[in-house]
């Protein structure tokens, strides 16, 4: 809020436009902006609104912001994290966005090394599987 009434002019619209297209937040943007203009007062261009809704949500961005917004089984969240990677490497080949998805995982689980990922993937792994079972998600409904 205090970058918008500080420098509401200079905010160049269009590059955060285009930044949220390339990115996959136009969604979770719309709603940010619209909570800043309807509750805060936030000083948001009326057509920035227009110009973000006017773009069509890719089926993967739907499918990445419906992930990122519910509650994850224990595999949900290996998706969230390829795609909160796949955001930040779209300038990446296929192939080498592939090989380094293992140094993404590394990075944002602040290991030392690589050969930590898999160790931690696995622990992470049974620890979400152990909560799933003690919440009941995997117990048979009786009706």
């Amino acid at each position: 809020m205090l970058i918008l009434k500080a420098a509401p002019a200079e905010l160049d619209w269009s590059c955060l436009i285009v930044h949220a297209q390339k990115r996959w937040l136009r969604v979770p943007l719309i709603e940010t902006l619209r909570y800043l203009y309807d509750e805060l007062g936030a000083p948001i261009p009326p057509d920035v609104f227009g110009r973000l809704q006017a773009t069509s949500t890719s089926k993967s961005e739907q499918f990445a912001y419906k992930l990122n917004n519910r509650r994850t089984t224990w595999w949900g969240r290996g998706l969230i994290l390829w795609f909160n990677y796949v955001q930040c490497s779209d300038d990446i080949p296929w192939l080498r966005r592939i090989v380094g998805f293992p140094r993404f995982l590394q990075y944002y689980w602040r290991l030392d090394h690589l050969w930590q990922v898999p160790l931690h993937a696995l622990s992470a792994t049974r620890h979400q599987l152990r909560q799933s079972i003690r919440n009941g998600l995997f117990l048979p409904k009786l009706h």
